[in-house]
């Protein structure tokens, strides 16, 4: 017999070339790129012609600046609203409406080892960036949006977590780029961002729980960064509050082609009850 894998980092991930980029749009209220780079100056990174650049030093990061309104905004950030745990508001879906530019900011592309490192510098630089006249933050590669008050809120909560690799930290970049429940036309709910964390998503089919986007959130945020740390096994037997025995199987993400910002390289986790 063939043996088993006994943790995700053991899954062969497949052929396909693509590894996960964070992909940050930021609305604004500046005239032109030159009006940006004035007002960044207040602030730890400096706009230069190769890219968004730390004072302190490091690899200056890809950005695409916009420098017109786009009418197609605010019916982005009002379907990727984190529904969660919402946070923009209708004065924030007017200021959205009326932006002057935005700025699209862009990692290269990551593996496991530089997820979370990444997903840190990249709070950093949203939160500059509304420090110097960026109204919102929508993450393009998970399809979620939030209030540039949430965003520096964030920020703040992951400055104060400690140490970058804590419980407390990986929260925070969860609650950033993890998107759920999104539904399908199976019956299911699955995340969408976990790929950003270095971790697999998960699904759950909404007959087999009642309370199914509990279920979903509790398991994702009990168990994912065990995932991210390849801790969890590929099938894993935990019990829940309410729904007594549930079982986690890891299998490939199939709800995204392999060159989709969605997809997940490192697979899906489906929920089931125990038998």
């Amino acid at each position: 017999m063939k043996p088993q894998p006994a943790n995700a980092s053991e899954v062969p991930e497949g052929d396909s070339p693509y590894h996960p980029r964070i992909i940050l749009c930021f609305p604004g209220v500046w005239q032109n790129r030159q009006d940006l780079e004035e007002r960044l100056t207040s602030t730890a990174f400096r706009l230069k012609e190769t890219g968004l650049t730390e004072v302190e030093g490091g690899d200056a990061i890809e950005v695409q600046f916009v420098g017109k309104q786009d009418a197609r905004m605010k019916p982005a950030f009002e379907a990727s609203a984190c529904r969660v745990r919402p946070s923009l508001s209708p004065a924030d879906y007017r200021a959205i409406e009326t932006h002057r530019a935005a700025l699209y900011v862009l990692t290269g592309r990551f593996g496991r080892s530089t997820a979370l490192a990444l997903g840190a510098r990249m709070l950093e630089v949203g939160r500059a960036l509304l420090d110097a006249g960026a109204i919102a933050v929508k993450c393009e590669s998970s399809g979620i949006s939030h209030s540039g008050g949430r965003w520096k809120e964030m920020a703040d909560r992951f400055r104060k977590a400690g140490k970058p690799d804590s419980d407390a930290a990986w929260q925070v970049l969860y609650e950033a780029y993890v998107r759920l429940p999104v539904a399908n036309e199976s019956g299911q709910i699955f995340s969408r961002g976990m790929h950003l964390l270095g971790c697999p998503d998960a699904i759950v089919d909404l007959q087999e729980f009642p309370d199914a986007h509990r279920v979903l959130e509790g398991f994702l945020r009990t168990f994912g960064k065990a995932a991210e740390s390849n801790m969890l096994p590929l099938q894993h037997a935990f019990k829940d509050e309410k729904s007594g025995r549930v079982v986690s199987m890891l299998e490939p993400c199939s709800h995204y082609p392999a060159e989709h910002f969605f997809w997940n390289r490192w697979g899906c986790f489906r929920l089931k009850r125990a038998p």
